[in-house]
């Protein structure tokens, strides 16, 4: 489903730009984002306006009844792969709680499924601190504990955009 990977890319991605130290290829995390409570609309105008900044024409983004994104229009926005930029631009939504889960547990189960292999992953290229997933995560929040993620080590970025490239393009 696509909607799955592109959950999975903007929470690798705010997870990787939270802290550290900037490279080519993966946006300065100390650019500004939106922190805290931040109501729908507003966080939707700033996603979408910082994608713009960046050169991406992102559609219009709408929330469901239960107050979370349409995921399938940006899923067909085909921002997935690019989840440095997700990360840059995405903090707005994932404080907003825009990614809400709790109502779709299998698509959260599947979700919480690809972080866990994302964390794997980030272990096996060398950044042996990585933490596991939040337990029982289902989209609001962080989905790692910023805290415990070792953006300073060596070889961060290069693991980063490894375990990137090997996400799934569409996941079922």
């Amino acid at each position: 489903m696509a909607a799955r990977v592109w959950i999975v890319a903007l929470l690798v991605g705010v997870a990787a730009c939270s802290g550290g130290e900037a490279s080519p290829t993966m946006p300065d995390p100390s650019s500004p984002t939106t922190s805290g409570p931040v109501e729908a609309a507003a966080a939707i105008t700033a996603f979408r306006e910082c994608l713009a900044q960046h050169g991406v024409e992102a559609p219009e983004i709408t929330t469901s009844g239960a107050g979370s994104l349409q995921l399938s229009e940006l899923a067909a926005a085909d921002l997935a792969r690019q989840p440095s930029l997700l990360g840059l631009c995405g903090a707005p939504v994932v404080d907003a709680g825009l990614l809400d889960l709790t109502s779709r547990p299998e698509l959260a189960a599947a979700v919480l499924a690809d972080l866990q292999a994302f964390a794997e992953c980030m272990r096996s290229h060398g950044i042996e601190g990585f933490p596991d997933p939040v337990p029982g995560f289902t989209g609001i929040g962080d989905a790692f504990d910023r805290d415990e993620v070792p953006f300073g080590l060596d070889g961060y970025a290069d693991a980063f955009n490894a375990c990137s490239e090997a996400m799934p393009a569409s996941a079922g």
